[in-house]
């Protein structure tokens, strides 16, 4: 059996037992069994994205500071992979115009628009994607790395087909 490789979307840390103890919710209990699943050896990663919206999160959240401090240790224990020059411009670049010239119609595109007229499909509410979603699909699609998600992203699968391959740890594994 090969290692695995696995980033972390934002969205499932708010179940990790570490952040939010005693969680009897479906989601608490499915992240729960999946991570008992885990084959031995793999490793398990974030991305500086999620680590920069967890922290937004923090930093209006009404917790108190212990809480905070506690959660911070945690997402530090992960090892935090940087969109770089290269995440940009190969993977986020592509990924995001891909997306483009598969949702937007085709008078966006044309020639007689100036490029600040044509209306960005590549958004959250028109597609149900997130901006920063586009930014870890990037980061996972760079390293090769299995994406951890509980969001459809349905959009960004149709474009990256068995490019990228998801999971979600917060459905109970079959």
């Amino acid at each position: 059996m090969s290692v695995k490789y696995y980033l972390l979307d934002t969205n499932i840390f708010s179940h990790y037992p570490e952040i939010k103890q005693h969680d009897q919710s479906a989601e608490g209990k499915a992240l729960q069994e999946n991570l008992k699943k885990i084959p031995q050896g793999a490793k398990i990663f974030l991305c500086s994205v999620s680590a920069g919206e967890i922290e937004y999160g923090l930093r209006v959240a009404p917790c108190a500071i212990e809480e905070h401090d506690k959660i911070r240790k945690f997402i530090d224990s992960f090892l935090c992979l940087s969109v770089n020059r290269d995440v940009a411009t190969k993977y986020y670049a592509d990924l995001r115009a891909k997306i483009f010239n598969l949702y937007s119609p085709h008078s966006r595109r044309s020639k007689q628009k100036r490029k600040e007229e044509l209306r960005n499909p590549v958004n959250s509410k028109e597609l149900q994607i997130q901006e920063n979603d586009l930014w870890i699909c990037a980061v996972a699609l760079a390293h090769n790395l299995i994406l951890v998600t509980h969001d459809g992203m349905d959009p960004i699968k149709k474009v990256v087909g068995s490019s990228l391959q998801f999971e979600d740890w917060l459905a109970m594994p079959s």
